[in-house]
């Protein structure tokens, strides 16, 4: 599967956005994004929900950003399947605020 910066912002920026108290401002390039999963996982940590997941999503796309080819590939899908697992979270988190 090949997963690319741009779809990972496409699919995550919005339900992130939430958690990470920018809703108004959704990530649109991948520096944003990794801020954001830094405040989500502060926030995550506070309501006591596990940030595994968030957190090596955002060290997967901090590495992927000075990398290239495989290697960048390897850590995108990385980043992505740990989002995909964060998800649920993200919908958590949303209800309860």
């Amino acid at each position: 599967m090949t997963v690319t910066i741009e779809q990972i912002i496409d699919r995550y920026a919005k339900p992130l956005a939430v958690v990470a108290d920018k809703d108004e401002a959704p990530a649109t390039d991948v520096d944003e994004l990794i801020d954001q999963l830094q405040d989500a996982s502060r926030n995550l940590g506070l309501a006591h929900f596990d940030t595994d997941d968030v957190d090596a999503a955002a060290t997967y796309l901090t590495d992927a950003r000075t990398s290239s080819g495989r290697e960048q590939q390897v850590l995108l899908n990385k980043a992505d399947q740990r989002l995909r697992n964060a998800w649920d979270l993200f919908d958590e988190y949303a209800l309860m605020v």
